[in-house]
């Protein structure tokens, strides 16, 4: 059994819909709470004096390389 360990590995969140409409909806919706979220993980860092880290998101859009 191996170690449990936190992934240094970022965040990789796949969106997928029935049709473009949809996919650009669900996309703004996931960027708009993942913007939200990294709002208030800085906040808290703020808070309990922990350096800021810089949060952005990185959108990639179609198939990965690899991804086959």
């Amino acid at each position: 059994h191996g170690e449990m360990r936190e992934s240094t590995d970022p965040l990789m969140l796949c969106v997928s819909a029935p049709d473009a409409a949809s996919y650009a909806e669900a996309s703004h919706l996931v960027r708009r709470l993942l913007e939200r979220v990294y709002d208030e993980y800085r906040a808290a860092c703020v808070v309990a004096n922990r350096p800021v880290p810089e949060l952005c998101i990185d959108v990639h859009e179609g198939l990965r390389p690899g991804s086959l």
